[in-house]
């Protein structure tokens, strides 16, 4: 009954977010501390996940995702684009010559993702040396110098450490916000979303 009929007036309670898991902990939740300090009634529930999570079965009352969803019923804007780049520790760029230099990449799981088919094709005859099944550790192996990594801008650009060696239009991917129109009239969803939609501004 309180879905439907807008949920409680004041900006409190809990909001579970999903979102891929090396955006959530690595872009998204600093970006959330303004939201929780403007509103210390809220309690923020960051759900860093691979899968989807079920809005239907309230896994979640916001997704973030990388893949446009095909659920009928759910509101579902375009926040803006991934960009991905070729990065690699500036140390290891330094010493290694173009034609040596190895790669790191997800496992068979995400073979079909726009980034890891470039990778592919950027890598060439070249070894993939390490796989992973998230961009975390893809990221902390092409900081430590194991090779060469696709990686968001956005995640990159805190990385001093890391230079971006190529780019390309074929590496983006679109991001989604989506959540159940009914819960999107809750005062503490409204402002969730608000500021969801602020702070990938960057991205559009």
């Amino acid at each position: 009954m309180q879905r439907l009929e807008g949920g409680e007036a004041a900006v409190n309670g809990r909001v579970r977010i999903s979102a891929p898991p090396a955006f959530a902990s690595l872009w998204l939740v600093p970006r959330l501390a303004a939201l929780g300090r403007n509103h210390p009634g809220l309690v923020l529930d960051v759900l860093g996940a691979t899968a989807a999570a079920s809005l239907a079965r309230r896994e979640a009352d916001i997704a973030l995702r990388l893949s446009r969803p095909e659920d009928g019923g759910l509101t579902i804007r375009n926040l803006g684009r991934l960009r991905y780049g070729i990065y690699g520790a500036r140390t290891y760029l330094d010493e290694v010559a173009e034609e040596e230099r190895v790669f790191l990449a997800y496992d068979e799981a995400l073979d079909a993702s726009p980034q890891q088919r470039w990778l592919r094709k950027f890598a060439g005859d070249r070894p993939i040396v390490m796989l992973a099944n998230d961009l975390v550790s893809l990221i902390s192996g092409a900081r430590a110098g194991m090779g060469l990594a696709a990686v968001p801008h956005v995640l990159a650009v805190d990385c001093k450490e890391l230079r971006c060696v190529a780019e390309s239009e074929e590496a983006t991917r679109q991001l989604w916000l989506v959540y159940h129109p009914d819960i999107g009239r809750s005062a503490r969803i409204r402002v969730v979303i608000d500021h969801l939609v602020a702070i990938t501004q960057c991205l559009r």
